[in-house]
């Protein structure tokens, strides 16, 4: 049996459980008022032109489907026993989701998320066609173990203006308390997510991050952070950060710092925990994997100085750099290590020319070249 709403409904019990389907037809609407609960032991159907007035709170058991009003106001709860699904229109949006089942829940639109998702248990299914968005100022979901998003989900752009901001898994700090910017985060978890880099796999999560600040200073401190289910059973203590590169978004550089005691675990949620200091540009997809992974997907950073000797002044042949990377300190220092020039150059090209080393006195440089953790080290004989 259906409830069909023809006409404008205002349902004002406390609480309202029926065992049959809630339809709400074209052209007609259903007012759920402040502090009313109700509850479909069956699907709830909002067809086109419809509308839903919701201020207090829609719990369904079967399957949402919305061709209707956008957004969902109030708060909407899957609280089945079975797998649950919310589809209709291509898109829309929903005040505040909650999911309440172990069996979970699957989006089949795009759904947006305008002030909370609430993840009692159940793991909310989403994908690359059909993921979950948080919008304006929604709340960043609080994932256990018991209860998080499996697939895409996405955090639209913001303005952050403070120099911390942590959303589905990822921690961004400045290291020098200066806004973030504009930041934005895509995050896929489970199978779409592993990645193959080199002879290895990476774990199940990956992060492509949207951020407009891009510098030549070690000036982002990240940490990521996952759930054991998607380890895709790699050595948690064994796992560096990888990137891709401005130029190729198909190849991986290195981004470990092995210096540093960056891998964690959280011993009452489990939650594994990886931080990367001093990161000097994040705007690309980020993941982890084992730490000798990625040796033989590209070449590393090469520096050629010439001529060598060289007289009174040496050209610098920068390849493999990536594109973003606009500027570069160098510096030569004698065999003592003592300083004889420092200058940063702008990197419009591969070549850089030192003009004024002729009056250094015969004997071996080092030219140091540095942009953010980046360091390269070549000598060169000065006649």
């Amino acid at each position: 049996m259906k409830i069909k709403i023809y006409l404008p409904l205002i349902l004002t019990a406390t609480s309202l459980a029926t065992q049959a389907q809630i339809t709400v037809k074209s052209g007609s609407g259903l007012t759920i008022l402040t502090g009313t609960t109700v509850t479909s032991l069956q699907d709830v159907s909002i067809e086109p032109t419809a509308t839903l007035t919701n201020n207090g709170t829609l719990a369904f058991h079967q399957n949402l489907t919305n061709f209707g009003t956008t957004p969902l106001t109030g708060t909407i709860i899957a609280e089945g026993n079975r797998p649950q699904s919310i589809g209709g229109a291509d898109s829309f949006a929903i005040s505040t989701l909650q999911l309440n089942n172990d069996a979970g829940l699957q989006l089949e639109s795009k759904i947006g998320i305008i002030d909370a998702l609430l993840l009692d248990k159940g793991v909310l299914h989403t994908s690359a066609a059909h993921p979950v968005y948080f919008t304006g100022k929604a709340a960043n979901p609080n994932e256990t173990g018991n209860s998080y998003i499996e697939g895409t989900a996405i955090l639209n752009t913001r303005n952050i203006q403070e120099a911390y901001f942590s959303f589905l898994g990822c921690d961004v700090m400045t290291t020098k308390g200066d806004a973030i910017g504009t930041f934005g985060v895509n995050r896929t978890t489970g199978a779409d997510a592993i990645t193959q880099i080199g002879d290895e796999t990476s774990i199940a999560a990956k992060w492509d991050i949207d951020n407009n600040k891009p510098t030549n200073d070690a000036s982002y401190d990240l940490t990521f952070s996952w759930l054991p289910v998607f380890d895709n059973g790699k050595d948690v203590q064994n796992l560096g950060l990888y990137g891709t590169t401005y130029w190729d978004n198909t190849k991986f550089v290195s981004l470990d710092d092995r210096s540093k005691n960056s891998f964690s675990i959280n011993g009452m949620s489990d939650r594994r925990f990886y931080m990367r200091k001093g990161l000097d540009y994040m705007n690309r997809t980020l993941t982890l994997a084992g730490k000798h992974a990625q040796s033989k997907t590209l070449p590393e950073v090469k520096i050629t100085t010439f001529p060598n000797p060289a007289t009174d002044h040496i050209n610098i042949l920068v390849e493999n750099l990536e594109d973003w990377a606009n500027a570069g300190v160098f510096r030569i220092t004698d065999a003592y290590g003592k300083l004889m020039t420092s200058k940063v150059y702008i990197l419009n090209g591969n070549m850089i020319t030192i003009n004024d080393i002729g009056s250094f006195p015969s004997g071996v440089y080092r030219l140091v070249f540095s942009r953010g953790q980046l360091v390269k080290v070549v000598n060169f004989i000065k006649q």
